[in-house]
């Protein structure tokens, strides 16, 4: 019984004191790498332009074919008339507004005073 009893308190303080030093041990915090190319939304704006600019061209293109073959089978119609003209208008506008974004957003920090990095990610 004296034997359950010693070991008994020499067992608890020694459990406790583990439990004790586990939970005032400070952790060190995860570090997970940026997994973006970029770290800034400029740099995000160069990124996806590089993507989106391939696909602008071709769809300035489809658009283009489209406002024509509007155009040529309109028959004189006025209304199909102002249609093309207004896809040519709309597809030039989306042209230039894609292919000037990184332009843009340079012009921009400029204004704000932000030294080339605009937001950090």
């Amino acid at each position: 019984m004296i034997r359950k009893i010693l070991k008994a308190s020499l067992l608890v303080p020694g459990i406790l004191g583990s439990l004790v030093s586990v939970s005032f041990a400070a952790p060190t915090p995860p570090t997970i790498d940026n997994p973006l190319a970029f770290g800034t939304i400029a740099g995000l704006i160069n990124r996806a332009s590089g993507f989106v600019q391939p696909l602008a061209i071709i769809a300035l293109v489809a658009c283009i074919i489209a406002a024509g073959f509007i155009r040529l089978t309109s028959a004189g119609d006025s209304e199909k008339e102002q249609k093309s003209v207004k896809i040519l208008v709309s597809a030039a506008i989306g042209f230039f507004i894609i292919v000037l974004a990184p332009l843009l957003v340079q012009i921009i920090g400029s204004i704000l005073g932000v030294d080339g990095e605009l937001l950090k990610i």
